[in-house]
C-alpha cells in the first residue's frame, strides 16, 4: 500500500521510473541495468525529447533518462524548485510544487485544498503563497492564450484558392503551420482554463471555510 501522500497526488510505487527528475529535486539517478559501467542518468517523462530509453533492474524494463538533469530544462515535466511549499495536516505532512498542480484531477486538487484549509494556522505560509501565485499564473496563462491567438490570427493562411496555383509541397508547409498555429492556441487555451478551474476551487474552498462577514 502508497505511502497517503502518493494515494492523495496520484502518485504510485513505481513513481521514480515514470516522473521526469525535474519534477522531483531529490530524486536520485540510477546506473542503467544494462550497462555496469555506465554514469548514472536521471529517470524523465517519456515525452522528453532529449531522452534515451535505459534498462532497470525490473525484467524486460526500459525508462527514459537523460545524463545530466540540469540540460533538460525545456522539458514541459520541468518544476520549479521556487514553487515548492510545505503543509501539514494533524501527522500529515505534503511537500507540494504548485506548478504541478495543472497535471492532478480536480478531485485531488479539492482533497489537497481541503487538508491545507484544515490547518490555516500552521499552513498561512501556504495559503498566502498558493493565493498569490494562482493570481499570477492565471494571469501569465491569459497573457499566453492572448500572445498564441494573435500569432494565430497574424500566420494563419487559408490554403482553399492556393491549392489552385502553388505546388504541392508548399501548400503541405502551409498546412502543417496551420496546424501547429491551431494547436498552440488550443493548448494555451486549455492552459489558462485550467489553471482559471483552479484558482476558482481554491477561492470556493476558501470562501467556505472563512465566510466574508
Amino acid at each position: 500500500m502508497p505511502p497517503p501522500l502518493l494515494i492523495l497526488l496520484g502518485w504510485h510505487p513505481m513513481l521514480k521510473y515514470n516522473t521526469c527528475a525535474h519534477a522531483r529535486p531529490r530524486l536520485h539517478p540510477f546506473t542503467p541495468a544494462d550497462l555496469k559501467d555506465h554514469d548514472p542518468v536521471y529517470p524523465v517523462a517519456p515525452c522528453c525529447k532529449k531522452a534515451v530509453s535505459y534498462k532497470v533492474a525490473e525484467p524486460r524494463s526500459y525508462i527514459s533518462a537523460i545524463p545530466d538533469r540540469d540540460r533538460c530544462e525545456s522539458c514541459p515535466m520541468f518544476t520549479d524548485p521556487d514553487t515548492l511549499i510545505s503543509m501539514q495536516a494533524d501527522t500529515f505532512h505534503a511537500d507540494i510544487y504548485m506548478d504541478r498542480l495543472l497535471d492532478l484531477p480536480v478531485t485531488n486538487i479539492r482533497k489537497l485544498i481541503k487538508l491545507i484549509l484544515s490547518d490555516t494556522w500552521a499552513n498561512a505560509e501556504a495559503v498566502e503563497r498558493l493565493t498569490a501565485y494562482l493570481e499570477n499564473i492565471v494571469e501569465e496563462s491569459k497573457q499566453a492564450w492572448k500572445l498564441a491567438s494573435q500569432e494565430y490570427v497574424d500566420n494563419y493562411r487559408s490554403t482553399t484558392y492556393l491549392k489552385s496555383y502553388l505546388p504541392k509541397k508548399e501548400v503541405a508547409e502551409i498546412t502543417k503551420n496551420n496546424k501547429r498555429l491551431t494547436r498552440k492556441v488550443r493548448a494555451a487555451k486549455a492552459r489558462h482554463d485550467r489553471w482559471a478551474k483552479i484558482q476558482s476551487i481554491w477561492a470556493d474552498a476558501r470562501d467556505t471555510k472563512h465566510p466574508m462577514n
